[in-house]
């Protein structure tokens, strides 16, 4: 068949069967099926998504609506409004490597300053320096051994950083254990080599030796300070206890998380009034509920609380914020406590009792075993 024939016969098929055009009915149909898949479609989607985030958005939500409510209690409402550079400073630091002392560091180095960290586990630390290193691009860390539970590696410390610098511009008071770490489950406290409750020691005592054997380096500096992290707990205490104990646990009745930061915050009170004149200021910081503080709970009950705690507690770079604050600004009030970059209002009213702030000097000088002139500038180890 030739192909002229074949194009003939093609054309006579295609008049015999003419091709129906679709009518208006049914293009609507084919419109309202692909519209009513897609719609079913993205009603799972938005259906999916709301069912895994919807408890995320109501939570967002409460911390948004409770955040006001909650300020004056967790902190971090503030940016520490200074820019002030610590280029060619020192500052020493205990308590670096989680929370708030590591996000202290990280600020801290971003301004330039040389930053000592005493810690008690070595590979953490160095994990954390590096970490640290390259937040702040400053290479200038330097680690040293210090557990806060020895009173001798605390002199170790202090004596490997005054053979080694020249001076230190700022101290750093931050590390801290709270009662689950220091207490067994029957509240009983942990014992220290030096025969002192673990949390106290740890909380205040060593802080406070330390900050005396360092006094010599900091006299050395214009402008140097004493930070000391104390927490709001510390105006739960109504008294300090000093019975003397017996020779297996001295001051027995000094122990807990909120009288060790009652502590703090009544030796910067009184270091500062004998530190008056010298040039070096001392200064306390809340820094709030912290959020990084829950993640370390162990019970069960407590982690249960965890969606709670993060609708009223700070993030640890925002907490940090107070401790910056006070390690900077030049226009602040000596021996005063400080929260969320301003004057607290929530202080113990113990800090204006002499009798008990100078009970717990000399208790302290005691059992650190310093001598110590009145005026506070005569230390010997």
């Amino acid at each position: 068949m030739s192909a002229e024939e074949t194009r003939s016969k093609t054309a006579e098929a295609g008049a015999n069967n003419p091709v129906r055009s679709m009518t208006y009915l049914e293009f609507g149909l084919l419109v309202l099926t692909v519209a009513s898949t897609l719609f079913y479609v993205t009603l799972q989607s938005i259906v999916l998504v709301y069912r895994y985030l919807y408890p995320i958005f109501i939570l967002t939500m409460l911390k948004f609506i409770w955040g006001e409510y909650t300020s004056e209690l967790r902190g971090g409402t503030r940016t520490c409004p200074n820019s002030v550079s610590m280029k060619g400073k020192t500052v020493v630091l205990t308590g670096g490597t989680t929370g708030t002392g590591r996000a202290s560091a990280i600020e801290m180095a971003s301004r330039g300053a040389r930053i000592i960290m005493g810690c008690r586990n070595l590979k953490r630390a160095g994990e954390v320096v590096e970490m640290v290193k390259r937040r702040s691009c400053n290479n200038d860390i330097v680690i040293h051994y210090l557990d806060l539970s020895s009173f001798k590696s605390v002199r170790e410390f202090a004596d490997k950083i005054r053979k080694e610098e020249n001076g230190i511009d700022v101290l750093i008071n931050n590390a801290s254990v709270s009662d689950f770490e220091s207490h067994d489950t029957h509240r009983i406290p942990h014992t220290t080599v030096d025969g002192l409750t673990h949390s106290f020691q740890v909380n205040y005592w060593s802080h406070f030796l330390l900050s005396n054997l360092l006094l010599t380096l900091l006299v050395k500096r214009p402008s140097s300070r004493i930070v000391n992290v104390t927490a709001r707990l510390h105006t739960k205490p109504t008294n300090l206890n000093f019975t003397a104990g017996n020779g297996k646990l001295r001051y027995p009745r000094l122990t807990g998380y909120p009288l060790g930061k009652l502590g703090n915050v009544l030796f910067t009170k009184e270091l500062a009034l004998r530190l008056d004149g010298s040039g070096v200021k001392v200064y306390a910081v809340d820094p709030g509920l912290t959020f990084w503080r829950g993640r370390k709970f162990t019970d069960w009950k407590a982690k249960m609380l965890l969606p709670l705690l993060w609708l009223i507690m700070s993030s640890e770079d925002a907490a940090a914020q107070t401790i910056v604050y006070c390690a900077t600004e030049k226009r602040l009030k000596n021996g005063e406590v400080y929260f969320d970059c301003r004057p607290s209002k929530y202080v113990s009213h113990l800090v204006d009792d002499d009798v008990i702030r100078e009970k717990l000097w000399d208790v302290s000088l005691e059992v650190t075993q310093l001598n110590h002139r009145k005026n506070g500038k005569t230390i010997t180890s």
